[in-house]
């Protein structure tokens, strides 16, 4: 099980686009913002903050602990999919 790190995060298709906050981006799902708690890793806080913005629709946001890059891989997944039916459905009442 590979743990998240800022190496694992990079391997992965997430992009550090704020050193300072730890904050990143995938590349794949552009809407999705990953967060690591300010002392993650230490005394074993693992604080994750996953948060789909999409340009319309409703914003999902996610806090969890301690999780494998597998996991966050399908948290992203899945996180990206709700914020896509979240989209539709704005689209479809508004049309």
């Amino acid at each position: 099980m590979e743990s998240v790190t800022h190496e694992s995060l990079l391997e992965n298709n997430w992009e550090c686009t704020d050193v300072k906050n730890q904050k990143y981006n995938h590349t794949f799902l552009p809407d999705l913002i990953l967060f690591l708690s300010k002392d993650y890793g230490i005394d074993n806080n693992y604080m994750i903050k996953l948060l789909s913005t999409p340009d319309l629709g409703e914003t999902v946001s996610l806090n969890i602990n301690c999780v494998t890059i597998k996991d966050l891989g399908g948290l992203a997944h899945l996180l990206h999919k709700v914020s896509v039916v979240g989209l539709i459905k704005r689209l479809l009442i508004n049309y």
